[in-house]
C-alpha cells in the first residue's frame, strides 16, 4: 500500500467490499415477499376467473422473478407450503370433479377460499365431509357441493367442526332433517358459525333452547353474522330508541331486525328524523318502518302510515 494515503485505502477497501457483497448476495436477501396468484378477466371460454402472474419483481443480484415463480418455490404462508401453477391446475380440476363444478363456479369457490388447494389428496380430505353433509341433511352430491359454493368456508371447515354444528343442530335443538336442511340451505355459514353467537344469543336474550331454535328456524342467517360488529351494536342501537328491555322484546319478535345494514340503512334514516326536528315516541311499529321499509317507501313515507293498497312486496 506504499504511496496510498489512509483516505486512498478507506475507499479501495469500500470498492472492493461491495465487489464482493455483489458477487456472493446473502442468500436471506435472495428472497421476495409475494402474492398467492391473483384472478382476473379469463382468457379461456365461459371462465370467470382465471390465475395469472403478478408484476415481474427484480431480486437484488440483478434477477427477475415474477410470483408465479415465487409461488413455486417452497416459502411458506401460514404455516403452507406455496403451489406449484402446476399443482394449482391439478388440485382445481380434482377439486372441481370432485363437486361437479362447472368451470366457472370452481373458479369462484378457489378465488374466495384460496386454501381450499391447500391438500395434497382433494379426495381423501373431503369426501367424507361431502358425504357426512349427504347423510345428515338427505341430499344428493350435487347439492352437497352448492352448499360448499354458497359458503366457500365450508370446505375447509373440519370434518369434527361439521359433526359437532350437525349434532347441536340435530341433538341440542331437537331439529328434525327436514327443518335442519332448511335452516343450512338457507345459511350454510350456520355450519361453521362461531359458538359465541349461541351463547351470547342464550345469555343476552334469555332463550331456552326451544327459544333459540325458533329465532333459528325463523333466521337462520343470525347464526353468520358477528357478535361484535353486528348483534351488539344493533341492540345498542335499538336500546337507544325504546330501552333495552323493550328492544330485545322487540328483537325476539322480529329477529330480522338484526340483519339490517347499521352503517348503510338505521343510522342514516334515524340521522333523517332527528334531523327534522319531530319528536318521536318510539314504539315497535315505528322501530319496524325504520329499519324493514322498502328505499321507495322510506322516501315517500318515512315514519308515516303508508297508502293501503300499494304494490304487494313494496
Amino acid at each position: 500500500m506504499e504511496g496510498f494515503g489512509g483516505w486512498e485505502v478507506f475507499i479501495l477497501l469500500l470498492v472492493l467490499t461491495n465487489v464482493a457483497a455483489n458477487k456472493c448476495p446473502s442468500p436471506a436477501r435472495r428472497d421476495v415477499a409475494v402474492s398467492p396468484p391473483a384472478f382476473v378477466a379469463p382468457s379461456r371460454p365461459n371462465a370467470k376467473y382465471e390465475r395469472v402472474d403478478r408484476p415481474v419483481t427484480s431480486t437484488n443480484d440483478g434477477r427477475s422473478t415474477s410470483s408465479c415463480n415465487n409461488v413455486c418455490q417452497t416459502t411458506s404462508l401460514f404455516g403452507r407450503s406455496r403451489l406449484t401453477e402446476e399443482e394449482i391446475e391439478q388440485r382445481t380440476e380434482q377439486l372441481r370433479v370432485l363437486l361437479s363444478f362447472s368451470e366457472d363456479e370452481i373458479d369462484e369457490l378457489v378465488l374466495l377460499n384460496r386454501y381450499a388447494l391447500y391438500r395434497r389428496n382433494m379426495a381423501e380430505t373431503y369426501t367424507p365431509k361431502l358425504v357426512l353433509l349427504q347423510d345428515r341433511l338427505g341430499i344428493d352430491k350435487e347439492s352437497a357441493g352448492r352448499l360448499c359454493l354458497r359458503a366457500p368456508r365450508l370446505i375447509t371447515v373440519s370434518l369434527r367442526t361439521l359433526e359437532t354444528r350437525l349434532d347441536w343442530l340435530q341433538g341440542e335443538m331437537n331439529i328434525d332433517r327436514t327443518e335442519m336442511r332448511r335452516i343450512i340451505e338457507c345459511s350454510p355459514l350456520v355450519l361453521s358459525a362461531s359458538t359465541d353467537t349461541l351463547d351470547y344469543l342464550c345469555r343476552t336474550f334469555e332463550l331456552n333452547k326451544e327459544g333459540l331454535a325458533e329465532i333459528i328456524m325463523k333466521q337462520p342467517a343470525i347464526l353468520a353474522i358477528s357478535v361484535e360488529r353486528s348483534i351488539k351494536p344493533k341492540l345498542h342501537f335499538y336500546s337507544r330508541l325504546v330501552g333495552e328491555k323493550e328492544a330485545k322484546k322487540i328483537i325476539i319478535e322480529s329477529t330480522n331486525l338484526l340483519m339490517r345494514s347499521l352503517d348503510k340503512r338505521l343510522l342514516p334514516r334515524l340521522a333523517e328524523v332527528e334531523k327534522s326536528g319531530l319528536e318521536i315516541k318510539w314504539n315497535k311499529t315505528l322501530i319496524q318502518r325504520l329499519a324493514r321499509r322498502s328505499n321507495r317507501l322510506w322516501d315517500e313515507y318515512k315514519l308515516g302510515d303508508a297508502k293501503k293498497g300499494r304494490p304487494k312486496g313494496s
